[in-house]
């Protein structure tokens, strides 16, 4: 663990006031947590830790104090929690750090289909009798119980066969010991052997378990990768952690019932429609690709071998997500010449947008011009559709050859990222 006074920020997000840092200096700072292999430990309290102590447009503040750690110590330590302390008599903000917080009382939690479980042909089996079993499933009200006895057959199920992993591993591996231990003749050998080959399954769901939890995709199983998988699961969930939320009035709310309120308040408003008025500009964007004819093979009734052909098609522990016509934008853009995006090389075609699953990489030239369409185009686009570009989760990146008052040129323009 590494805490203090880094004197440096990783992006402008940590800076409110004075002039726009200086990019190399940040991405400096950033590829040292990196090679160091730091994480950082967040915070609550206020977002930034120093203040130059001036008032009105003299005000300058900084996030320049914050707390790191390898992911084996935030493994090992997992309810740290940093809190910075506003003090009177310096221009810093105190840094506390705790490793406990309020225990949550126990809720009951969602159903997940782990895939662990298609290891074994008695998982068949309980997901064909609850579907059995359920009655009519030609309504909508029929599938919905039939999905429900499943989720419970599959949850018993799971009690009984699988329990808790990791604590099934512990003992397997005490009762191995205790049988070498005993083996003075060799006559307990198919006995080890079998209590061995437990353990190696249940270290394989274990792998399973983890690398469906991490959401890491590339990666594929076999290679003993449980570890990592784990620390990525334990990073995820660190931070889908939500402790305290703040309200549209500023206001912090810590509280079950108060982050609650504020999250459904929120969606609320995010999910009540603006009246968009500009969806023509985007679906005129959109050229005409389906015909009459095609169009008739669309609406007509699908079959059980179409629906199980696309379901074969995802991935396994994915669901589909809804599309969208930010693409046909973009598309527009470039065939009018108001955005040129990036070739790999000689010959090939240009890309200006890629687009996988809900991450989006946007390419243009670092020029204030094609940064100002591609501002336009995702304004444009959140006008219609009602969606919004999280500018947290945002970032800017450029080639090495461009000058640092060009990249200060195309960061004023897109604004914090």
């Amino acid at each position: 663990m590494c805490f203090g006074d880094f004197n440096e920020i990783v992006s402008m997000e940590e800076k409110k006031g004075g002039a726009v840092r200086s990019q190399r200096q940040m991405e400096d700072f950033r590829n040292a947590i990196h090679q160091c292999g730091f994480r950082d430990l967040g915070y609550r309290g206020p977002d930034y830790t120093w203040c130059n102590m001036q008032e009105g447009d003299d005000k300058i503040y900084l996030r320049l104090d914050r707390a790191l750690a390898t992911v084996d110590w935030i493994d090992h330590y997992r309810e740290t929690r940093v809190h910075h302390l506003v003090d009177s008599t310096s221009d810093h903000c105190a840094l506390l750090i705790t490793n406990s917080m309020t225990q949550q009382p126990p809720r009951k939690r969602r159903f997940h289909c782990e895939a662990m479980w298609i290891k074994r042909e008695d998982c068949k089996d309980v997901i064909k009798d609850a579907w059995n079993g359920c009655g009519d499933l030609s309504s909508r009200s029929g599938i919905a119980n039939g999905l429900r006895q499943c989720a419970s057959d599959l949850s018993r199920w799971n009690k009984l066969v699988f329990g808790h992993v990791p604590k099934l591993i512990q003992n397997k591996r005490k009762i191995l010991n205790a049988l070498v231990l005993r083996d003075r003749d060799g006559s307990l050998g198919s006995e080890i052997n079998s209590v061995r080959k437990e353990i190696n399954d249940l270290l394989d769901s274990e792998e399973i378990m983890w690398h469906q939890r991490s959401r890491v995709q590339w990666m594929m199983l076999g290679d003993c990768n449980t570890r990592y998988f784990h620390s990525k699961a334990s990073d995820r969930k660190r931070k889908n952690a939500i402790s305290r939320i703040m309200d549209e009035n500023g206001i912090w709310h810590e509280t079950k019932e108060g982050i609650a309120n504020v999250t459904v308040s929120y969606f609320e408003k995010l999910y009540t429609t603006s009246y968009p008025s500009h969806i023509s500009k985007v679906i005129d964007t959109i050229p005409t690709k389906v015909s009459s004819e095609m169009n008739q093979s669309l609406i007509k009734e699908f079959t059980k071998e179409e629906v199980l052909a696309a379901l074969k098609q995802m991935h396994p522990t994915k669901a589909p997500g809804p599309d969208d016509g930010l693409s046909s934008l973009i598309n527009n853009a470039a065939r009018n010449q108001r955005l040129s995006g990036i070739s790999m090389c000689r010959g090939c075609p240009m890309i200006t947008h890629l687009f996988f699953a809900d991450d989006s990489l946007l390419f243009c030239k670092a020029s204030s011009q094609e940064c100002h369409q591609l501002v336009e185009i995702l304004q444009l686009y959140e006008a219609a559709s009602g969606q919004k570009v999280d500018t947290d989760k945002s970032s800017v990146f450029f080639s090495r050859n461009a000058p640092e008052a060009l990249k200060n040129e195309v960061l004023n323009v897109l604004g914090p990222m």
